[in-house]
C-alpha cells in the first residue's frame, strides 16, 4: 500500500500540469447595495465651508488689526479673535475636505450601482397573519 501511494505522487509530480489559460471572471454583482455617502457630504461641506468662512475671517481680521501704534482702543482685539479662530478653521478645513472627497466617491460608486440596476419589477411572495400573500416589488 505504501508503494502505491508513492509511485501515484511521483507520477503526479512527473506529469506537467496543463495550463489553460483562464478567463476573466465577471466581478460578482453586489447583493447589498453600496454606501451612499450622504452623511459623509453634508457632514464634509458643512465643515469645509465653516473652516474656509473661518479661516477667511481670521485673515481679514489680521489685515485690518494695526497694533503697532500701542494703542488701547481695543482694535487689538479683533486680531486676537482671529489668531483664535485660525486653527479651528485650518482643523474645520482639514477634516471637511477629505470627508467631502469620500462622500463624493462613494455617492458616485452608488449612482453606477443604482444605474447597473435599473428599475426592477419582482415577483414577492409573503405571509402576513396566517395568510400567504402575492405581489410585486418595484425597485428603483
Amino acid at each position: 500500500m505504501h508503494t502505491m501511494i508513492v509511485v501515484v505522487g511521483l507520477m503526479h509530480m512527473a506529469a506537467p500540469a496543463a495550463v489553460e489559460p483562464s478567463a476573466p471572471q465577471p466581478e460578482p454583482a453586489l447583493a447589498t447595495p453600496p454606501r451612499r455617502g450622504l452623511g459623509m457630504l453634508v457632514t464634509g461641506g458643512f465643515l469645509a465651508t465653516a473652516g474656509g468662512l473661518l479661516l477667511a475671517t481670521s485673515a481679514w481680521s489680521f489685515a485690518a488689526t494695526d497694533c503697532s501704534g500701542g494703542s488701547d482702543t481695543g482694535q487689538c482685539w479683533v486680531g486676537l479673535v482671529g489668531a483664535i479662530t485660525m486653527p479651528v478653521g485650518v482643523v474645520a478645513l482639514a477634516v471637511g475636505a477629505p470627508l467631502l472627497g469620500a462622500g463624493v466617491q462613494r455617492r458616485r460608486v452608488w449612482r453606477a450601482w443604482q444605474h447597473e440596476r435599473g428599475v426592477v419589477l419582482k415577483p414577492r411572495l409573503g405571509r402576513s397573519n396566517g395568510a400567504w400573500t402575492v405581489g410585486l416589488t418595484l425597485r428603483f
